[in-house]
């Protein structure tokens, strides 16, 4: 599996999870004056920032020590809410593979 490639657990994951949930835990002590990096491709700036915000987790909430994942959102506080997996998975019939664009991040 791949960026391209999403099976229907991914796609379910990030429905139930959404933006807003996820960023409530990554960005839990983002200070509100912080600027966010242009999204300009390459942005060096902006590397780090992603890099300070998911591999050192420097702004993500003190009060769990794993985020919510796809094996771990049902039932973690940041993803608590979520959709029971069987509910969604009866509006996906069958094995299937969701093709997305390519995205180039620029890290």
């Amino acid at each position: 599996c791949n960026l391209d490639t999403w099976l229907p657990r991914h796609v379910e994951f990030c429905q139930n999870m959404g933006n807003e949930k996820a960023a409530k835990y990554w960005e839990a002590r983002l200070p509100a004056s912080t600027r966010r990096p242009p999204s300009t491709n390459p942005n060096p700036e902006l590397a780090s920032f992603i890099r300070a915000k998911y591999q050192d987790r420097q702004f993500a909430a003190s009060d769990c020590s794993e985020p919510p994942t796809i094996d771990n959102y049902q039932g973690h506080p940041y993803g608590s809410g979520a959709q029971p997996a069987a509910d969604v998975k009866t509006a996906l019939p069958g094995p299937q593979v969701v093709q997305s664009p390519a995205t180039n991040i620029g890290i």
